[in-house]
């Protein structure tokens, strides 16, 4: 079973069919959101689904940012670590992958959208000098999500899934310059911090720590380019 349609459930539409699984794939993407509706038609969705199918594996998508001290009380995060717990006390058969940064092609204002579209069309930024951010390909998160469920690894369990590369957001700013050939326009600000994601269950399965190659964020950035950006663009 498959619940969503945006860029998760597009990448997971194989498990459409499945009896044996639910993939939710259905509920906030934004992590700046602050309305409470949103959050409990999530809320709501997901305590209908663990009553449809109480004897299915429910596969849930949180957040990274719950272990991110900056962040840890917004209401998106405070939202995220409600589900988790909602889940756990409810389901006999989960997973639970919180993911880091996922890059694709959506319609959601993320990271790397909004920082390839404001230098690209030259706008201003303010960019916070201590903040790291770690991107995961969308391809490379159902990889890792996918090899999991289907060798029923880390099963009840909660799994980071992301890569072993954080990168200060002002050195994202100069990657992207040099793609798009351009200068970025932002101004410093003294803020944010370096978050550690700690991957030890992804890395120590061969198959998925070798997705992680040297310049794996370049290539994300790359792929990010040819495969969303100019055809967004032109």
């Amino acid at each position: 079973m498959l619940i969503g349609s945006g860029m998760l459930a597009n990448v997971f539409m194989k498990y459409k069919s499945n009896k044996e699984v639910v993939i939710f794939a259905s509920g906030v993407s934004n992590s700046l959101e602050v309305d409470k509706n949103v959050f409990l038609r999530e809320e709501k969705l997901l305590l209908d689904t663990l009553q449809k199918y109480p004897n299915k594996r429910i596969v849930y998508f949180s957040t990274c940012s719950i272990e991110d001290d900056s962040v840890k009380n917004s209401p998106y995060v405070q939202h995220k670590i409600k589900l988790e717990s909602i889940l756990k006390k409810k389901s006999s058969s989960f997973y639970i992958f919180r993911l880091s940064q996922v890059v694709g092609d959506t319609k959601s204002n993320t990271l790397i959208n909004y920082l390839f579209n404001a230098i690209q069309f030259e706008k201003s930024m303010l960019i916070n000098k201590g903040s790291t951010r770690n991107l995961l390909w969308i391809e490379d998160a159902f990889f890792i999500v996918d090899y999991i469920i289907r060798n029923n690894i880390y099963s009840n369990e909660i799994v980071n899934v992301s890569s072993p590369y954080n990168i200060y957001v002002i050195e994202l700013v100069s990657k992207i310059e040099k793609i798009l050939q351009k200068k970025a326009k932002y101004e410093l600000v003294s803020q944010g911090k370096n978050q550690e994601i700690n991957i030890d269950k992804i890395l120590s399965i061969q198959c998925l720590k070798n997705l992680f190659e040297d310049k794996y964020i370049d290539n994300v950035l790359k792929k990010f380019y040819k495969d969303v950006f100019l055809k967004t663009n032109y």
